[in-house]
This record gives structure tokens, sequence and C-alpha cells, in this order.
């Protein structure tokens, strides 16, 4: 009889062990259950930031390609026009040379033409 005792003191020993185990790790298990799932949803947030930020990027990416294209584009008839300006410009100036060399020689004939004139009649 002693030796069923010992073994039912034991027994009900293991199982107060057991049950307090059991009581210890439903509410950790339920309270690590509702973190897992936190941290998934966090993490499914942050991956569908970071698609967007990709995607914003990637859009990015190929307007920097389009304006590169563009630009490629408009280069050489930028350049075209810039050298008619300067060529018109150039000849502005020569143009203005010119006119300047003209008036001087104008402004030295009058005189003349004037004294002349006066000498004549």
């Amino acid at each position: 009889m002693k030796q069923s005792r010992w073994f039912l003191c034991i027994f009900a020993a293991l199982m107060g062990v057991c049950t307090l185990i059991f009581i210890w790790q439903v509410p950790a298990s339920s309270s690590m259950a509702f973190r897992l799932s936190e941290a998934q949803l966090s993490l499914e947030t942050a991956q569908g930031r970071e698609r967007k930020q990709q995607a914003e990027y990637d859009r990015a990416v190929q307007d920097i390609q389009a304006a590169k294209e563009q630009l490629e584009a408009i280069t050489p008839q930028h350049e075209e026009v810039q050298a008619a300006r300067d060529a018109q410009v150039a000849e502005r100036k020569e143009l203005k040379a010119r006119k300047e060399e003209l008036l001087k020689l104008l402004a030295a004939l009058l005189p003349e033409e004037t004294a002349e004139e006066e000498g004549s009649k």
C-alpha cells in the first residue's frame, strides 16, 4: 500500500506540475500568436510600402530616361539654332561696322558737296 501511495503522490505532483506548465503556456502561446500576427501584418505593410517605393523609383527612372532621350533629340536642333544665332550676331556686328564706315564716308562727302554747291552759286 505504501508503494501505491508514493505512486499516487508522485503522480499527483507530476500532474500538478503539468497543469501549472499548461496554465502558464496557454496565455504565453496566445500572446505569442497575437504578437506573431501583428508582426506579420507589420511585415505585409512594410512590403507594400517597399513595392510602392520601388514602383515610384522605377517610374522616376523611366521618366529620367525619357527626358534624356528628349534632350538628346533636341540637342542637335539647339546647336543648329545656336550656330545660326551666332552667325546672325556676327553678321549684325559686321553690318554695324559697315554702317559706321558708310556714315563716316557720307559725313566726309557731304561737307565737300555742300561747299562745292555754295561755291558754284
